[in-house]
């Protein structure tokens, strides 16, 4: 899962120059993160392990500060402003749609889940 946050970070540095550009304003800049960044980050969160939240949240910070042109650290304030959720909140929501959506799914999660996952005290998900 490491590559996904190495997409995220490309993803960043491939749009840098429309990011960081004088003549578009900032909300068009953050409509273009939640358009096209956060969706190529959040596909297959509920899959992810906690671990890699954090850092994946680190990455979008990077690229929030980028935006921002600003080092400061209280980055979870400017988030909060512009609206944009933080990736534990996306997870828990993926999570608890896969766990209700599951069991009615003809794919190999509905077997994940009514089976394998069930019988564990510890699993990937924790």
């Amino acid at each position: 899962m490491e590559d996904k946050r190495l997409r995220v970070i490309k993803q960043g540095f491939a749009a840098q120059r429309i990011l960081s550009s004088d003549c578009i304003p900032l909300e068009t800049k953050i409509k273009l993160v939640k358009i096209c960044i956060l969706p190529s980050v959040t596909y297959g969160l509920e899959l992810v392990k906690n671990k890699i939240l954090g850092r994946l949240q680190t990455a979008i910070a990077t690229i929030i500060r980028g935006i921002l042109r600003t080092k400061l650290g209280g980055i979870a304030t400017f988030l909060r402003e512009l609206n944009i959720p933080p990736v534990t909140c996306i997870a828990t929501k993926l999570r608890a749609r896969l766990f209700k959506k599951a069991p009615l799914l003809k794919t190999w999660l509905q077997i994940l889940m009514n089976g394998w996952c069930s019988c564990r005290k510890r699993t990937w998900l924790s």
